[in-house]
């Protein structure tokens, strides 16, 4: 049911992503692009995240949006470590570090 739910998101994300093209609303470009990536980084599908997230990046560039800009650049530093962990056999979970009580 998963796949399906995702396959489903990433449709209305498309839906919307149109429609925001349509209006020139490039901060809601960028926002849409990047919430695709976070999908398809989460769906595993390293490839497909990095390109939305390249495409968010652009947006963001335009748009001169420095806040914006970092996180995206984060999100593609993990998808790019995560990718090569995969491919080397490292593979570890990302986890919340906390401090000892």
């Amino acid at each position: 049911m998963r796949k399906r739910d995702d396959e489903a998101a990433i449709g209305h994300y498309r839906a919307a992503l149109t429609l925001a093209i349509g209006l020139g609303d490039k901060r809601k470009q960028g926002t849409l692009l990047n919430s695709m990536a976070i999908l398809e980084w989460q769906r595993r599908k390293h490839a497909e995240a990095l390109a939305l997230y390249s495409s968010a990046l652009q947006a963001f560039e335009k748009l001169d949006d420095p806040i914006h800009r970092g996180l995206v650049l984060n999100s593609i530093a993990v998808t790019l470590d995560f990718a090569h962990q995969v491919a080397s056999g490292t593979t570890r979970s990302l986890t919340t570090c906390s401090t000892p009580s």
